[in-house]
């Protein structure tokens, strides 16, 4: 059973990884701050768009590795392998989820009307959206054996098992939240004593903690696919 316990733990195998959740988190916490200080549309886009890129990169290549059985699950530091790697998953994935997106807000506004509004139409419509952006994550998952775009496109396997992925994922949430508490209430507790928040320091190290919650996911995915979808051992690829 995948376990986010180990997906913690295995997260520190490298002797670099606090040095690399460090430096890592550097582009999420720009775009933080922008967000904060309010700044223009414009500008948040240009810096969190490439981020989201980059720790799309940063999240398959430990799924990939954890996948492959490698006594190591980060990246190592070549940002610019990450970033490219995380360029075309964009492109192999993203079309699903965009299709998903659609799909589930046609649905929504075909129904809307027999809903009553509030907080079960909210619920109700969170629901229809995860289960449409299964699929992104069923095609992500794919993705990240080969690095293949064939392989993100086996609509059959899709179909097939994102359910299953959509089960996990609410599992891995609940699990990711639990460790969270632990983890965030104490370093808030600390950077509040010291210089109080919100600060520069604390959202430094919320994103510190957010690009550990990342890695964990990837590995978290990385389990899934052990345990949902079946694996042709021939399936082999060195990045």
């Amino acid at each position: 059973m995948a376990s986010m316990k180990d997906a913690l733990e295995e997260s520190f195998l490298d002797r670099s990884a606090w040095l690399k959740y460090l430096i890592f988190a550097v582009p999420l916490y720009f775009s933080s701050v922008l967000i904060v200080e309010e700044a223009d549309m414009k500008g948040i886009l240009a810096v969190a768009i490439p981020t989201v890129i980059f720790f799309l990169g940063f999240s398959l290549i430990c799924t990939y590795n954890v996948r492959k059985g490698n006594n190591f699950v980060l990246p190592s530091f070549n940002i610019f392998k990450i970033f490219w790697t995380g360029l075309k998953c964009t492109i192999a994935v993203a079309p699903f989820f965009v299709v998903g997106y659609l799909i589930a807000k046609l649905i929504i506004n075909l129904i809307s009307g027999y809903i009553p509004e509030g907080n079960f139409a909210n619920i109700f419509n969170t629901i229809i959206y995860l289960v449409f952006s299964s699929f992104g994550f069923t095609s992500y998952i794919l993705y990240s054996r080969r690095f293949a775009i064939f392989d993100a496109y086996n609509i059959a396997k899709i179909i097939k098992y994102s359910i299953d992925v959509l089960i996990a994922l609410f599992v891995m949430l609940i699990l990711l939240a639990l460790i969270d508490v632990l983890i965030v209430a104490p370093v808030t507790y600390i950077v509040w004593l010291l210089v109080g928040i919100p600060s520069h320091v604390s959202v430094y190290a919320w994103s510190v903690i957010a690009t550990l919650n990342i890695a964990m996911i990837g590995h978290y995915l990385a389990q899934l696919d052990y345990e949902i979808i079946p694996f042709d051992e021939n399936e082999q690829k060195t990045i």
